[in-house]
């Protein structure tokens, strides 16, 4: 995978963000999005990284569902992956109501 800087409305950045290289989502043609929960510190942008595991997948109306991921073996704490899961959830809400 490939870390991506994905603003948010609010100036910010979604935190270790990115796509899977390789693997295209039907929905929409992009490269599979993942995220990267429970991670103290931001990936730098454009690092590339091994996905170790698949922890979940986030449902988004329409089909372009994001994946979440641990990266090296890691385990992050579950309250972590909850908190990146509904950010996201929100971000995405948002993107595809404005559309």
């Amino acid at each position: 995978m490939v870390i991506q800087e994905r603003p948010t409305e609010d100036g910010g950045n979604l935190k270790n963000y990115g796509e899977i290289v390789g693997f295209r989502n039907r929905a929409d043609g992009d490269r599979w999005d993942v995220l990267v929960p429970g991670l103290s510190d931001q990936l730098p942008v454009a690092s590339r990284h091994r996905l170790s595991t698949v922890l979940g997948v986030i449902l988004i109306k329409g089909g372009n569902h994001k994946l979440v991921v641990a990266l090296g073996g890691a385990r992050p704490d579950a309250a972590m992956v909850m908190v990146s899961a509904i950010v996201v959830v929100v971000v995405c809400w948002w993107c595809v109501d404005r559309q």
